[in-house]
């Protein structure tokens, strides 16, 4: 049994959970508050060989709940997500055995912006400056909380170099005088043809760098081409399991070669 990751509030005791407004840890209790390390600090980009041959040999899988030991009271917990928060102290943890499963550990974390009030108030400010949108979006019992969701996201780098051969054709019409059998007399008409240029051919090479695809078969990959402008690398912090204290976090299930799969073809497209 493995023991869940937690931070304990120094002032009251109490676990801490990720303030966006604050960037920081804060406690809920008493408003103590801790500050993270550096941005951007110690991310790695893995070699995407080495990525699929490790994902290949891993054979640890997770499945179903795991017995896990809550830091803050002692109790064992039924977990199956990475978040778990313990149901006798109430304290909010993040289950590293549920990372352990995966072939390739978290590198990065984009944290959050904004608290779930924020985002509520945004939401129902943005209703209120769209009169035609979907009735249901209106409908306050579909949507009575918004919850932050931490999402995997696959990113791949490639560098790309193609052999290219073309050859040009223009339209060119001509008029051309034959003979009609059914009226027995020669007529004109106008005929199309393509004259061919010189064949050309060289080389191109570009550099894709952060290409997205989701990391779960639930989420097209599609949807994070509408919202990856509103981040940008720098807003990127190395992987620390205190962005994730009191924030709901999904598991990845899109495995790496499905994902790099996805990923190709967005670059050839």
């Amino acid at each position: 049994m493995s023991e869940l990751y937690t931070r304990r509030c120094r002032g009251c005791g109490a676990s801490f959970s990720y303030d966006p407004q604050s960037e920081a840890l804060k406690c809920p209790y008493c408003g103590h508050k801790e500050p993270l390390p550096p941005a951007y600090e110690g991310i790695q980009e893995i070699d995407l060989e080495e990525a699929l041959k490790a994902a290949q040999a891993q054979t640890t899988t997770l499945t179903g709940y795991h017995l896990v030991y809550c830091q803050t009271c002692g109790a064992e917990i039924a977990a199956q997500e990475v978040r778990a928060t313990c149901g006798f102290c109430g304290s909010e943890n993040v289950s590293e055995k549920a990372l352990e499963a995966l072939p390739i550990k978290p590198q990065g974390v984009l944290p959050f912006r904004l608290t779930p009030e924020e985002a509520q108030t945004l939401f129902d400010r943005w209703l209120k400056s769209h009169w035609f949108a979907p009735s249901d979006l209106r409908d306050k019992r579909k949507i009575e909380k918004i919850r932050g969701f931490y999402l995997p996201i696959w990113t791949f780098d490639a560098q790309v170099w193609a052999h290219w051969s073309a050859q040009p054709g223009y339209y060119r019409s001509r008029t051309e005088r034959y003979f009609d059998p059914s009226t027995r007399s020669w007529r004109t008409r106008t005929v199309t043809y393509i004259e061919w240029g010189v064949p050309v051919s060289g080389h191109h090479q570009d550099f894709y760098d952060d290409v997205l695809v989701s990391g779960l078969t639930s989420l097209p990959t599609s949807y994070l081409d509408g919202v990856g402008g509103f981040a940008t690398p720098s807003d990127l912090q190395a992987y620390n399991p205190d962005y994730l204290l009191g924030w709901e976090v999904a598991l990845p299930d899109k495995p790496l070669p499905a994902a790099w799969k996805e990923g190709y073809q967005r670059i050839y497209e």
